[in-house]
């Protein structure tokens, strides 16, 4: 029979590789190039309601709620410049609470392109079990 250190061990692990994922993903944002940032910022903001916009990272998102059509954000690749990694990391923490699906659209924005965070793409690969 196994004792409970043991049977915990692979939660406690699990736990760690989720609580890296917004650090992670601010990495990938911050040496991806304008047009992917928009488009992770894109993905990040979709599952977020106006209330969520203004909430997170000290409301420097909020502006996006008053864009027509914020439900079908489009973010100009400029704009997407405006956020450091510490917003981003809070947004992605964030928005993977709201939800879990951002990860899946993350990859695969980040697959369809060179890799721009080695780092995700280890923990994706390698850190999660198979």
């Amino acid at each position: 029979m196994r004792n409970k250190s043991e049977v915990l061990e692979p939660l406690g692990v699990l736990n760690d590789l989720v609580a890296a994922l917004p650090v992670l993903i601010a990495q990938a944002y911050t040496q991806a190039g304008p047009p992917l940032r928009a488009q992770l910022l894109e993905c990040l903001l979709q599952p977020l309601g106006p209330l969520a916009l203004v909430a997170v990272a000290s409301g420097v998102f909020g502006s996006f709620a008053h864009r027509q059509g914020w439900q079908r954000l489009s973010v100009p690749a400029d704009d997407a410049l405006e956020f450091s990694a510490e917003q981003i990391q809070e947004l992605a923490g964030f928005a993977l609470e709201t939800d879990p699906g951002v990860l899946v659209r993350l990859d695969s924005l980040l697959t369809d392109r060179p890799r721009p965070a080695p780092a995700l793409d280890a923990m994706v690969t390698d850190g999660l079990p198979h």
